[in-house]
């Protein structure tokens, strides 16, 4: 007895040979280590690469955080420096007025 198959996985020389994929699949990702497209049925694949993405968003979140942080980090450095500079402009128009 043959046993349903829900994971497909082509490469692409294989998709690019002229291979045309069974209707019923549809693309859920890619994988980009190996370059295979890997397929599910149709409703199928659009859960799937919503979870994926959905688990990579997690994983990436706190990478996301910290460039939040560290461009408020270089926001801050650069509003400190042009207050520095005007501070020194007002400074130094004044020692020019008492010269």
């Amino acid at each position: 007895m043959r046993s349903i198959v829900f994971r497909r996985e082509y490469t692409e020389e294989f998709l690019y040979s002229g291979f045309k994929f069974p209707w019923y699949l549809g693309l859920a990702y890619l994988r980009f280590d190996v370059m295979v497209y890997v397929m599910y049925p149709i409703p199928l694949n659009l859960f799937i690469r919503w979870g994926r993405d959905v688990l990579f968003f997690i994983k990436r979140a706190p990478s996301y955080r910290e460039d939040i942080e560290k461009k408020a980090y270089s926001r801050g450095l650069e509003d400190g420096a042009k207050s520095e500079r005007v501070r020194q402009d007002y400074f130094y128009k004044r020692l020019m007025e008492l010269l």
